[in-house]
């Protein structure tokens, strides 16, 4: 099968779990994507993506310094950093949680124990849907 492996812009890993971004990096490797960075936590993360577009961010919910869905809302308050697509990656599964996360702006909600499977369809259903915005950010990056 084929993936849609953009390589003109990262996927951005936030997980206070080194073994769970290691996890989620060899995931998304096997599925073709290559160009991939990961935060330990939300501030690094705010700091990457101030000075890089990313196409696609996945986030853990229960973080030590702010949660995925505290970075989800600066980066929904941000008018450069609000249409960032982003996975909130949680074992949180009560119903609440996740509509919660979707209605603060999350793209998608995926709850551990992680499957390739639920990953793959996932990750591919968002870049298919965001392709416009990942060529215009592609674009202006290579013009910089």
């Amino acid at each position: 099968m084929t993936y849609p492996a953009s390589q003109s812009l990262p996927i951005l890993i936030v997980d206070d779990v080194e073994a769970t971004r290691a996890l989620i990096r060899d995931m998304l490797e096997e599925m073709g994507y290559h160009h991939i960075i990961e935060a330990p936590d939300g501030r690094e993360a705010l700091e990457i993506l101030y000075k890089t577009p990313v196409q696609l961010t996945l986030c853990d919910q229960v973080m030590n310094d702010m949660s995925g869905q505290e970075l989800l809302l600066r980066l929904r308050e941000n008018p450069r950093l609000r249409d960032t697509p982003v996975i909130i990656v949680s074992a949180l599964s009560d119903v609440a949680e996740v509509e919660s996360a979707m209605n603060l702006g999350a793209s998608d909600y995926l709850i551990k124990p992680l499957s390739f499977r639920k990953l793959r369809r996932k990750v591919t259903d968002i870049i298919f849907r965001t392709a416009p915005r990942q060529e215009l950010l592609a674009e202006e990056c290579s013009s910089r």
